[in-house]
């Protein structure tokens, strides 16, 4: 799954602890003839930005040959034949919609009506829920606003009064909320849970808050001065604050300018070959869960930007960086500015996942629907196994591997592998130190994964509020999550085909990771072995380049072109998952396509405000209108249930339509 946003939302940086702990959850981290056909496939039509013209415009005979027909009005595209209703959201001024944001709302909402109206008498007071509701009442009794506001900013004070980088990183609340001195646990290639290196982006977030500044009317805005004004920081000291931040922000841009395909091995002799006196390993090993970590994983640069960063020089923007990574405490303030109930739900689905969605799948979920999906997933394993054999160029001994990976690959329902149970949680009454701890907590659950080896390890920390699935290839593992198997698009539908274009395609695309690009040079047991032969990588690798010209040819809403290396990967994983429902749709009888191909394209709709469109484009799937017109449009089953011939703006000749295997 990947960790995907599904609005630009209100307050997106504000609660500045959900861009600290994202680092820490497990996700899924052609030629000119061919452009011309999949433009008109996918390409918005002719002045309507991202949207259709509407059904009873005049059309050309010729257009009007071309077209799906829904009860004789003719339709410019499949996304908006069964979407309409996203675009009158869209027109009615809504912000950029999915319906998995849709599900997102639900989901939240569901989850406070099980905060607010579960009788905490009814539970035992050391179980996880007792507590984690506890907490939450805490947070919304704001009759002490005052001493919270003063404890928030006598704690934040503190920070600047620290004279030394050492003090500065041996303070773990310090360092669970860094942008910089970023740490944390997740499954490496050889078998193990391992500690890796990754600041997280700061520049983005630090110029948002500065513009948001100057917003009167803005909530961000609202939000960043009311920080400010607590702190009683002068209008020079804020654009110190600012521009210190921007500092180390241009250091970490410039150490995650590229991609990391491949991590470092860094110990204790490396860094000193390296010149690296910063202690790096005593830090980590000073953090709770650590006892004796001889190693991480860094990109090769590594040293080189720890000793630019490091610094005493430096020691003043260090230490804005960590304010600024603990500016979120102010949404717990109890003033004001904040939701308080809104803001409780959001620190309980970040630092208490698992034992809200034990909750919300004991109220919404049931053993049937459990066993339903799992027999989905056996189906769609033995149709990807079938898909790969069906392949002219594989050998038999890879077919043979990638059927032993399908067939072993564990699978999580609504549930992480491993558990934050809240066990050695005991509140105080001080809400802020309560969060604090609490979260502290839960980032040392984190880094105890670092104790578990091949025959132990699964998934952990994935956020229950993410409305979709997930495949680690490391783990050789699926995750689906509560939000979206729970909601109505899918627990409230009957017929198999519905329930196949809504999760089974989503599941479908998590498995098809196993052997995308990247997952397809590991085994059956996460370890990193590219078993292809020099013949099948050759092979491969063209396929994939096809894809990928084929996409660069294409352009998509707002008339934009489509990144074809940067979409690839996942792109690669629709193709296979629509292939691959395909396949199990055609094993049972008297199959309504239609219903399929809609609840499909259903799931998939957005309408994007053009302001919010760059982001999406770049995010690493398509969007929305391609993701629906060009994949759909690449199956024979298509064109065979909407007639689909050449005259169609969605035809492409069976000889250029693409496939992975």
């Amino acid at each position: 799954m990947k960790k995907k946003t599904f609005r630009i939302s209100k307050r997106l940086f504000s609660l500045l602890l959900s861009v600290i702990l994202s680092l820490s959850l497990i996700g899924c981290s052609p030629d000119s003839g061919q452009s011309d056909v999949s433009n008109a496939g996918v390409q918005s039509s002719p002045g309507t930005g991202d949207a259709v013209s509407d059904a009873d415009d005049p059309v050309s005979e010729t257009e009007e040959a071309g077209l799906i027909s829904d009860d004789g009005k003719p339709i410019y595209d499949f996304d908006e034949y069964v979407n309409s209703e996203w675009r009158k959201k869209y027109e009615n001024g809504d912000e950029s919609v999915f319906i998995e944001s849709e599900m997102y709302d639900l989901y939240f909402e569901r989850m406070k009506d099980i905060v607010q109206n579960t009788d905490l008498s009814s539970l035992d007071n050391n179980s996880g829920l007792f507590k984690a509701i506890s907490l939450y009442n805490e947070i919304c009794d704001t009759s002490d606003n005052s001493a919270r506001l003063g404890s928030i900013s006598s704690f934040l004070h503190s920070i600047e009064g620290i004279d030394s980088l050492s003090r500065l990183y041996s303070n773990e609340i310090y360092l669970n909320n860094d942008f910089v001195f970023h740490f944390y646990v997740r499954p490496d290639s050889g078998g193990y849970n391992s500690v890796y290196f990754e600041p997280v982006r700061l520049t983005e977030s630090v110029i948002f808050a500065r513009e948001k500044m100057g917003e009167a009317q803005d909530e961000d805005g609202e939000f960043f001065r009311f920080c400010f004004e607590n702190l009683g920081y002068s209008d020079d000291r804020i654009n110190e604050f600012f521009d210190n931040c921007l500092k180390i922000g241009a250091f970490i841009d410039s150490y995650r300018e590229e991609t990391v395909s491949w991590y470092d091995y860094w110990d204790a002799e490396k860094l000193a070959d390296a010149d690296v006196s910063f202690p790096v390993l005593d830090i980590i090993n000073g953090l709770s869960s650590f006892e004796k970590v001889d190693y991480f994983f860094a990109d090769e640069d590594f040293a080189e930007f720890i000793n630019q960063v490091y610094t005493d020089e430096n020691l003043d923007a260090l230490q804005d960086c960590i304010i600024f990574g603990l500016l979120w405490l102010y949404d717990y303030s109890g003033a004001d500015i904040s939701n308080s109930e809104d803001k409780g739900i959001d620190f309980l689905l970040k630092c208490t996942p698992d034992v809200m969605a034990m909750e919300y799948m004991k109220i919404y979920g049931s053993a049937d629907m459990i066993k339903d999906i799992n027999s989905m997933i056996l189906d769609i394993k033995q149709a990807e196994i079938s898909l790969v054999s069906d392949s002219e160029w594989l050998e038999d001994s890879t077919e043979q591997i990638i059927k032993q990976k399908m067939s072993r690959m564990t699978q999580f329902i609504g549930e992480n592998g491993h558990k934050f149970l809240l066990g050695d949680f005991a509140l105080t009454g001080d809400t802020i130190s309560d969060i604090l701890e609490l979260q502290s907590l839960y980032f040392s659950f984190l880094r105890e994964e670092i104790y578990y080896d091949w025959g132990s390890r699964a998934p952990f920390g994935s956020s229950i509020s993410t409305v979709n699935a997930a495949y680690s290839q490391c783990l050789n593992s699926l995750i689906v999550y509560p939000a979206y198997i729970c909601d109505p698009s899918y627990a409230g539908v009957d017929t198999y085909e519905e329930k196949l274009g809504v999760l089974g395609v989503v599941i479908a695309h998590e498995i098809g990771h196993s052997i995308d690009r990247n997952g397809i040079d590991y085994d059956w047991e996460g370890f990193y072995d590219p078993y292809l032969s020099d013949n099948e990588s050759e092979e491969y690798s063209s396929r994939l380049q096809t894809i990928s010209d084929y996409l660069s040819n294409c352009t998509c809403e707002f008339d934009m072109q489509i990144p074809g290396d940067t979409v690839l990967n996942e792109t690669i994983a629709d193709l296979i998952a629509m292939e691959t429902c395909l396949i199990v749709l055609s094993k049972r009888e008297d199959v309504d396509y239609d219903l399929f191909f809609r609840t499909y394209a259903r799931t998939k709709a957005a309408y994007y405000d053009e302001d919010d469109y760059e982001y999406y484009l770049n995010e690493g799937h398509l969007t929305s209108k391609p993701r629906i017109n060009l994949i759909l449009a690449q199956f024979d089953e298509f064109y065979e249930t909407y007639d689909i011939d050449e005259s169609s703006p969605y035809y492409v000749p069976a000889d250029e339509r693409l496939r992975v295997f």
